[in-house]
């Protein structure tokens, strides 16, 4: 009579054990995948430091030929001319418009380590109940 039930018992186990093993494999996959999508953050993350110093520093480079290119064209009066304004005024909408874009980029960057963080923690909890 027990016979039946303890070899039902035994094959639950094994189901319960196979889907347990897989689930291990995916989450060790999903966490390979998620340390491979951090690290590529974390470089673009570096590239883009750089690319907005560059920038930066072009923008600067940029000013200071406005300025000089001015004064020559002017006869060494700074700031007068119709294109010079233009200039002056176009390198300050350009500069907002960077501005804008690098708070977008940090507010994304937050939004994904908090995204990284909910998914370690999920993953740790999910493996530790697992286990």
């Amino acid at each position: 009579m027990l016979g039946p039930l303890v070899t039902e018992y035994e094959t639950q186990i094994e189901l319960q054990s196979e889907e347990i093993k897989g689930l291990k494999f995916y989450l060790k996959k999903q966490l390979e995948r998620e340390k491979d999508i951090f690290n590529e953050n974390e470089k673009l993350a570096q590239e883009l430091e750089v690319k907005q110093r560059e920038y930066l520093k072009l923008l600067q480079e940029t000013r200071d030929n406005v300025d000089l290119l001015a004064m020559v064209s002017d006869g060494g009066k700074v700031g007068e001319t119709e294109g010079y304004k233009a200039m002056k005024e176009r390198i300050h909408l350009l500069t907002e418009e960077n501005h804008i874009l690098f708070e977008q980029v940090t507010l994304l960057r937050v939004h994904h380590d908090a995204v990284t963080k909910e998914c370690t923690e999920k993953l740790h909890e999910a493996s530790t109940k697992i286990s």
